[in-house]
């Protein structure tokens, strides 16, 4: 006859699958619900490539998932509008790659511009630090609006907002020397070269608008609660 321990050894062990099983369920909903990243509608229909990858922008919670833990991207043609929680919102240009891209829920955020162009506007609840990097520049922003461009004969960076810094990239430092990074005023941009001392300008009209929509946006979206 079977002792009450050898008969309760089945019933723990089916328990604790069940217990791991909710578990695991309880997880995969609470994490779908409050998506790290989110594809916003206002986003290209076409393909981009992530991590070699094509992938349809048109499925948005697929790419959203695939965002996640993504260190490469192509936009291609495409134009992409990212969310990170109700912390951060960027425009991805069209003709846009990215790589090295390390984007954590929460601290710092980091990624290389290969070319094309990115626009951020920054919460108030962010309490990490985005930095940017291209050939020329290394970009640090802690909160406001901000654009970096990487054209073919160097990078701009324009501020919107104070709380940008901007400096020569290691491998320009290497090539033209030390420069101490710079924070930007607002409605200020720099020009960066590799060879040539950083120039400083006027914000230019058309990231004053994006800049300005992508905020204003920024700020709605986040105080519905999206």
């Amino acid at each position: 006859m079977a002792s009450n321990g050898t008969r309760l050894a089945p019933l723990l062990v089916a328990s604790g699958f069940l217990a791991a099983a909710g578990t695991i369920a309880t997880l995969v909903l609470t994490l779908r619900a409050s998506p790290t990243w989110q594809v916003l509608p206002s986003s290209s229909g076409g393909v981009v490539v992530v991590d070699g990858i094509e992938h349809s922008a048109i499925d948005r919670a697929r790419l959203g998932d695939v965002l996640q833990t993504a260190k490469s991207l192509d936009s291609r043609r495409e134009a992409l509008s990212l969310q990170l929680r109700e912390t951060l919102l960027c425009e991805v240009a069209a003709g846009t790659r990215l790589a090295n891209m390390k984007l954590p829920p929460k601290g710092e955020q980091a990624l290389r511009l290969e070319s094309g162009s990115l626009h951020i506007a920054i919460g108030a609840e962010f309490d990490g630090l985005v930095r940017v990097l291209t050939d020329e520049a290394q970009v640090d922003a802690r909160r406001g609006a901000f654009a970096v461009s990487k054209e073919p004969g160097g990078t701009r960076v324009s501020a919107l907002e104070d709380g940008v810094s901007v400096g020569r990239s290691a491998m320009a430092r290497a090539v033209g020397g030390a420069a101490a990074a710079r924070a930007l005023a607002a409605g200020e941009s720099a020009w960066l070269a590799t060879g040539a001392e950083p120039t400083i300008g006027a914000l230019p009209e058309l990231d004053a608008r994006i800049l300005r929509q992508l905020a204003t946006s920024a700020s709605e979206r986040w105080n519905r609660g999206e």
